[in-house]
């Protein structure tokens, strides 16, 4: 999965831009026009790097977690039951699958799921004298189980991930526990509801924000096992 080493893509554009613009300008000392015989081999680099870049682009997901050769993704295929053909797919399936495939295929070594949540109100109960906190996060919110922290790799600030094995609970990445509470390290066995409904959840965990290619858009911010 993601990697923690990318290639300085700004760098390379500006190198290429100063190699243009110092022939351009040598060309048009000595002739006061631009060749148009140049805009082949011009369109052609510039095509031939935009590809390079789509395809560094496309090998750099995910590839900083060390267990990335044995990690496989599930994905969904829908199909037109007429014909055969096939009609969508999505990049992931439907929520009874995990625990299916738990149990019919018990030689998988680590099984983890997430299920995006979307949007939530979340609510900071008073301590003492102080006041109720209030935050509407629109993305980022993630159902998951403890087997994901098995799987890929993460660093931990405070707290680890056995606590998601209970019910209502929840792991923060460092920029939501400081948002919360304060300071990150504080916020380990603080209590967070989720919605209107006030679930509660404990905060077991404080994950390293990564600032890395991933396949989950999210960086991990927070993970929750409810």
């Amino acid at each position: 999965m993601p990697t923690g080493k990318q290639v300085p893509n700004r760098k390379i554009f500006l190198l290429w831009a100063v190699i243009f613009k110092n022939n351009s300008s040598h060309t048009l000392e000595k002739e006061i026009f631009f060749h148009p015989e140049y805009y082949g081999p011009a369109v052609g680099i510039a095509a031939s790097l935009l590809i390079f870049l789509v395809i560094q682009n496309e090998f750099s997901y995910d590839t900083y977690h060390s267990k990335k050769g044995r990690i496989y993704r599930v994905v969904s295929t829908q199909l037109n039951k007429s014909n055969g053909e096939i009609n969508a797919q999505y990049g992931g399936v439907p929520i009874p699958v995990p625990d299916a495939m738990r149990q019919d295929f018990p030689q998988f070594e680590k099984m983890g799921a997430a299920w995006n949540l979307g949007q939530a109100q979340i609510y900071i109960p008073a301590e003492g004298l102080g006041e109720e906190k209030r935050f509407k996060e629109n993305e980022g919110l993630y159902w998951t189980d403890a087997a994901v922290f098995d799987m890929f790799d993460f660093t931990w600030l405070a707290g680890n991930a056995k606590g998601l094995t209970e019910k209502n609970t929840v792991v923060l990445n460092e920029s939501l526990a400081a948002k919360f509470f304060d300071n990150p390290q504080r916020a380990i066995g603080k209590t967070i509801q989720l919605w209107s409904f006030r679930i509660p959840l404990v905060v077991s965990g404080v994950l390293k924000m990564y600032r890395l290619i991933q396949t989950f858009r999210l960086n991990w911010p927070d993970l929750l096992k409810h």
